[in-house]
């Protein structure tokens, strides 16, 4: 009887090891033992194993799109540079309106000091002061007249004109234009310099308004006549100009010829019968834009 019952204890025990092994075994078949990759799985598995260099030198690539910042239209930039090393620089911009109006700057810019030292030239390296700068403002009508203002801050003057015109058409071959124009001109301010230091040197100071009287502003006035001969080119032109702050009235005799293309070449006769008589023959392109 005893050995009866420990022959079913062992049974039992055995029966309750068997068990999880067993189903570790079934779930490791089940793992190795998973459904086949599809052929579409595997082509994919394929493709992201293997690396052609050739095949991505060749892939065309997108190009980066940096923001740029638009230009503003109409906007013109021009320069000039003269044979001692400085230029001029002129800025345009139109304004969006229906009128001919326009804003604008005109800098001069001073020649770079030279770095081997020249007699009657400045020391090599130091620092140039003839840099300046001017902005004005036009608004007009096309063939009726137009405003000019001007703002000079290195001689401290602003300049305001108008200026009426008109081109009246004689016939298919000739052309009439009558100009007049006015304008003032004022000292925007005078200061006096500071005092000098006993050692030389300038005091720190701020600058003080001059206690003199500021210049008078300066009214002149030009009128001139235009007489234009369009299958030759030739222009023909009289002008009389004064100002408040000059006693002599001055005339202008011109005449403009058109050679070929944009060269074109002026004489002028300024002050005929007066002591101050200037002739000049001048030879230059000229460019609208």
């Amino acid at each position: 009887m005893r050995a009866e019952t420990a022959a079913c204890r062992a049974l039992v025990l055995l029966a309750l090891v068997a068990t999880p092994l067993a189903a570790t075994a079934d779930e490791a078949a089940t793992t190795d033992s998973g459904a086949p990759l599809s052929a579409e799985d595997s082509a994919l598995l394929s493709q992201a194993l293997v690396f052609d260099p050739v095949a991505a030198a060749n892939t065309p690539t997108k190009s980066l799109n940096l923001p740029q910042l638009p230009a503003p239209p109409g906007l013109a930039v021009n320069g000039h540079d003269k044979p001692d090393g400085s230029g001029t620089i002129a800025i345009t911009q139109p304004l969006p309106s229906d009128w001919d109006s326009k804003i604008g700057i005109d800098l001069n810019v001073a020649a770079a000091p030279p770095v081997n030292y020249q007699p009657g030239a400045p020391l090599p390296g130091s620092a140039s002061g003839d840099n300046s700068g001017a902005a004005w403002a036009s608004v007009g009508v096309s063939n009726l007249g137009s405003v000019n203002a001007r703002i000079d801050p290195d001689s401290d003057r602003g300049r305001l004109g108008t200026t009426l015109q008109h081109a009246i058409p004689l016939g298919g071959d000739f052309s009439l234009t009558l100009r007049d124009s006015y304008a003032v001109t004022d000292t925007l301010g005078t200061f006096d310099t500071a005092p000098a230091a006993p050692s030389g040197l300038p005091v720190t100071a701020l600058p003080q308004a001059s206690s003199g009287t500021a210049p008078a502003p300066v009214w002149s006035n030009e009128r001139g006549v235009k007489f234009d001969i369009l299958p030759t080119g030739t222009t023909l032109g009289a002008a009389v100009a004064s100002a408040s702050n000059d006693p002599v009235t001055h005339n202008t005799l011109s005449a403009d010829q058109k050679l070929f293309g944009a060269l074109h070449v002026t004489t002028s006769v300024t002050d005929l019968g007066e002591p101050t008589i200037n002739k000049s023959i001048t030879a230059g392109f000229k460019l609208n834009w």
